[in-house]
């Protein structure tokens, strides 16, 4: 794994394989990043990272220029990979959250400007997550709100605010925004 742009251009790190995490491929994040960048500036915006795993999105959206990024991830391997990286690198607007993202999510109104979730395959709360976010979107102040989830292609979500949908093989990365 590498980031592909910005500022950490190339800087590669080890694959990580924690419980149940599945690292975003680099084909994934180039077709993420190739959609979002002609539609967004990222300098400027927060990021949220839901299940974040190896926090690999979020330090793509870092090397691009975000104002911020929160990294939410519930196992603590996870937790502590992430912020080596972060002190490898210096990075000062990553936070990094040990959280269970559903509660949070259902807990706290969050504003921010591009929510991105890769949940493992087999969670069972994806429909409400969905949902959740969704609301989330709603309610948010900002028109210019995207959410994006990578998913397995045989599960069929929430279809509304949904805006675009790519296949990878057996992964879906769907798109959503406020119409």
């Amino acid at each position: 794994m590498f980031v592909l742009k910005g500022q950490f251009k190339s800087y590669s790190f080890k694959p990580y394989r924690g419980s149940n995490t599945r690292p975003t491929t680099n084909k994934s994040k180039e077709i993420i990043f190739s959609v979002l960048e002609n539609y967004i500036d990222f300098e400027g915006i927060t990021v949220f990272d839901f299940f974040a795993g190896t926090g690999n999105i979020s330090l793509e959206f870092l090397s691009r220029g975000v104002k911020n990024a929160t990294s939410f991830d519930i196992e603590s391997k996870n937790i502590r990979y992430m912020t080596d990286i972060k002190m490898q690198l210096n990075i000062a607007n990553w936070e990094i959250i040990k959280q269970d993202v559903f509660p949070f999510v259902t807990n706290h109104q969050i504003n921010c400007n591009l929510y991105f979730a890769d949940p493992p395959y087999d969670y069972p709360l994806i429909h409400p997550f969905v949902n959740q976010i969704q609301k989330q979107i709603a309610q948010n102040d900002s028109e210019d709100v995207i959410f994006i989830i990578e998913h397995a292609s045989r599960i069929v979500l929430n279809q509304e605010f949904l805006w675009l949908k790519k296949e990878i093989g057996d992964t879906s990365i769907s798109f959503y925004k406020k119409p």
